[in-house]
């Protein structure tokens, strides 16, 4: 048989393997270090309501947006101080995304299939306490802290240095 043709038959068995197939993936591996490996999973729970949510699970530090900013609504003044916050958090090197359009839990759940690990929502208690919220991703737990401190926690939830249920309210 020759060689090339043995090439050709190959090749045209794999093209035709995968043609017209979609292919999910649903765990991914990062180089992260010489030494050491980190990864993500593309996971599916049930949330108390009985819905089912996908979301990518990656490690905070390795994940490419590290917080969602969420004004409750999109109006004024709570877009102008999630405004203020996400020029705050990257002046901070803290890469962030901004998304006030839907409603809050849909905004939630974009942020959540794309890997960002904390979310941070500004609602109408925040014109006066200077508070906002932190939504962990995996846990769905939140925490209420000063806008002052937020790069801080940020920054150290992302190292490690501190974990979701040590940041005090």
């Amino acid at each position: 048989m020759d060689l090339i043709k043995l090439k050709r038959e190959l090749i045209e068995q794999k093209n035709s393997k995968f043609k017209g197939n979609i292919y999910h993936c649903s765990e991914v591996a990062f180089a992260y270090n010489s030494n050491k490996i980190e990864g993500g999973k593309l996971t599916e729970d049930e949330t108390e309501e009985g819905e089912k949510r996908s979301y990518l699970k990656l490690p905070a530090k390795i994940a490419p947006i590290k917080a969602a900013i969420l004004p409750l609504v999109n109006k004024q003044p709570l877009t102008l101080i999630a405004e203020d916050i996400e020029t705050t958090l990257r002046s901070s090197n803290i890469i962030t995304s901004f998304d006030g359009s839907g409603t809050i839990g849909r905004r939630y759940a974009r942020a959540d299939e794309i890997g960002i690990p904390y979310a941070i929502t500004i609602d109408y208690d925040t014109v006066d306490d200077k508070k906002v919220t932190i939504r962990n991703r995996d846990t769905f737990k939140q925490k209420r802290v000063e806008i002052e401190k937020l790069s801080m926690i940020i920054n150290n939830l992302v190292e490690g240095h501190i974990n979701f249920e040590d940041i005090e309210e």
